[in-house]
């Protein structure tokens, strides 16, 4: 069976700490859960500061901030962890979008879902799984659950994300299709 967790709890953290320590270290931990993952993350912002990260869209600082500052971990502080710890995460969200967290997705995916804030996780999934929470999902680029500015899009792209997500899209204009498309992310 799966560890169980409180809603309340840092979710994105707690599976990270579970996907490079195991289910038995986190079923061990759980009276201290909140003492050794402040220690998980004052250690991994100690090593982050002292990354050289290729990915423009970590900022370091904020990274640092959100691991020393704040109780949850936000998705670009997952990204740089899955960096820094050399594990690869596809997270998926509601259906309707997913975020590839760190590598180009080879060897070792583990799947990340969170399903109206229903959590689960698969280990080393398989490529069907992957697949399907990818197939009718769109593919995030940034970590802060936005578009691209509308003027980054055709119309046409515009309407490939609609079709992807098989909603109907005729006859609507580009503004109704973008402000549709943000309401939904």
């Amino acid at each position: 069976p799966k560890p169980k967790y409180d809603k309340n709890d840092d979710f994105l953290f707690l599976i990270f700490f579970i996907l490079i320590k195991g289910e038995t270290e986190f079923e061990y931990i759980k009276k201290q859960k909140f003492s050794i993952s402040q220690e998980f993350k004052i250690n991994a912002s100690i090593k982050i500061k002292n990354t050289k990260f290729n990915n423009k869209k970590i900022v370091k600082s904020k990274i640092i901030n959100n691991l020393c500052h704040e109780k949850n971990i936000s998705l670009m502080t997952l990204a740089a962890l899955c960096g820094l710890y050399d594990i690869n995460i596809l997270y998926c969200v509601n259906g309707v979008k997913h975020y590839n967290l760190y590598q180009d997705y080879v060897d070792n995916i583990n799947i990340l879902i969170n399903d109206d804030g229903n959590i689960d996780f698969i280990k080393n999934a398989s490529k069907e799984d992957i697949e399907k929470y990818t197939l009718n999902t769109i593919k995030m680029e940034t970590y802060n659950d936005k578009l691209k500015s509308i003027s980054s899009y055709k119309v046409s792209d515009l309407q490939d994300l609609f079709g992807k997500l098989k909603l109907k899209y005729d006859g609507k204009s580009k503004q109704k299709l973008y402000d549709e498309l943000q309401e939904l992310l």
